[in-house]
């Protein structure tokens, strides 16, 4: 009733032996994981290794050193300290920004040294610091006023459409670096 008639044969199993079999089978195992690990490392690992560090450096050579050039620090006073603010300098940045602040203080050095040769030729001495500044400064407004009238009126006039027949080239040649130089003296 309760007892089932074996179809099959029945296998004793001898632990010992079993427990060897398994040892000898895990070794296999090891070994075929092993093998298979090392083909993955060499066949898929080490390319991708290979990739992201020549992907890393042509990042860096590509994108990073370029923008860290062009990105400048400039500090402004604000209250009682200091704030800088990050900011990216454009392809034009030396035409644009270098170029005229040499010009503007090359025309102050020459300004200067103008009013010096001015004074030992009235006074017979040098000019003070103060005199110099003066003097300086009064050759500034008058440069100031000059591209006023010369470059920054006609270009607001054709900004505005009020006139717009005049020679970009020819206003550049009456601006810095032209020959005919106010002397201005106080």
């Amino acid at each position: 009733s309760g007892l089932k008639k074996r179809t099959g044969e029945v296998v004793h199993v001898d632990l010992v032996k079993y427990s060897e079999f398994l040892d000898r089978q895990k070794d296999n195992v090891k070994q075929t994981i092993y093998i298979t690990l090392e083909k993955i490392d060499e066949k898929v690992v080490q390319p991708t290794k290979d990739v992201a560090s020549k992907s890393t450096a042509a990042v860096k050579d590509r994108v990073i050193y370029p923008a860290k050039n062009r990105i400048v620090s400039v500090q402004i006073p604000f209250k009682d300290r200091f704030v800088r603010i990050w900011t990216v300098v454009g392809d034009e940045y030396n035409q644009r920004v270098v170029e005229p602040r040499d010009q503007i203080v090359a025309m102050f050095r020459k300004e200067l040294a103008i009013q010096q040769e001015l004074a030992k030729g009235q006074s017979g001495e040098d000019l003070t610091i103060t005199d110099g500044l003066k003097a300086v400064i009064a050759a500034a407004r008058s440069r100031l006023s000059k591209e006023w009238e010369v470059r920054v009126s006609p270009t607001l006039a054709k900004f505005m459409r009020r006139n717009g027949d005049f020679d970009e080239e020819e206003l550049e040649e009456k601006s810095f670096g032209d020959d005919e130089e106010e002397v201005v003296s106080e």
